[in-house]
């Protein structure tokens, strides 16, 4: 509730003092710290729920993901403008994460390469949505099926997520030496952090909570214990998240 709570301030001041250029933008990009915390709300409310509850908000990280990247060629008059913005010197594919397993170095910007990066970019949302209805219907129709087959689909999502991720590192790091005022880095990171800390944080948790949570006494049992307390714990990095981005948009100046 406290997550709303910021977003409602955050709603009152982006209306008052965004410009209408951007405003749509700005405002679902902080929009994402409230969805997700009322779907880990869910969650906790309904403990078999969880698995749709967690595609839900992860499809909808997904789909506002793609606003960031429009808010950054807005922010640089357009698509045109990136590739003459960033010129042949301030482009590089050597950015997280595949810098450090793939040998990549500068190319040119141009158009082709532009269109590389928006398609790395366009390609994580499109998929995510495909592959966890996909899964929610194998939940829905056959459980036991749904566990074993969901091993097959990771590599997917891995493989996916990775490919956005560097298309915005790519994006970011060109951008931000030109425009350093618009704290493109440090909005994206405060973005970026919800897929960690509703994906990658409760896989290290769940993994530490099985060695210490190792017997169940009450009506909820082990694995809904250590759910609930996942989820907990999501609602309290949404609400820390969620103060950050209000000091980001604070004040969103175009350049």
């Amino acid at each position: 509730m406290l997550t709303i709570w910021i977003y409602s301030k955050n709603l009152r001041s982006l209306m008052s003092n965004c410009p209408l250029v951007i405003r749509t933008h700005c405002l679902v990009l902080v929009s994402i710290y409230p969805i997700v915390s009322l779907f880990s709300l869910t969650a906790i409310a309904i403990p078999r729920t969880y698995f749709f509850n967690d595609s839900a908000g992860h499809i909808a990280f997904m789909v506002i993901s793609w606003h960031l990247y429009r808010l950054c060629m807005i922010y640089v008059d357009g698509e045109k403008n990136f590739i003459s913005t960033s010129g042949d010197e301030a482009f590089t594919l050597k950015s997280p994460p595949l810098c450090c397993c793939l040998p990549l170095n500068r190319v040119p910007m141009t158009k082709s390469s532009s269109k590389f990066v928006k398609f790395l970019i366009i390609q994580m949302p499109i998929t995510h949505i495909l592959i966890f209805v996909v899964l929610n219907i194998i939940y829905i129709e056959d459980i036991n099926a749904f566990d074993d087959l969901i091993l097959y689909f990771i590599p997917f999502i891995a493989l996916t997520v990775l490919g956005g991720i560097w298309g915005y590192n790519l994006v970011v790091r060109t951008l931000s030496p030109y425009y350093p005022n618009l704290k493109l880095i440090q909005k994206y990171f405060a973005f970026q952090l919800v897929l960690f800390f509703c994906k990658i944080f409760p896989i290290l948790m769940n993994f530490i909570m099985k060695m210490i949570i190792t017997s169940c006494y009450g009506p909820l049992t082990i694995v809904v214990k250590r759910h609930i307390i996942i989820q907990i714990q999501v609602q309290i990095q949404m609400f820390i998240l969620s103060l950050w981005a209000m000091r980001l948009y604070k004040d969103p100046m175009m350049k």
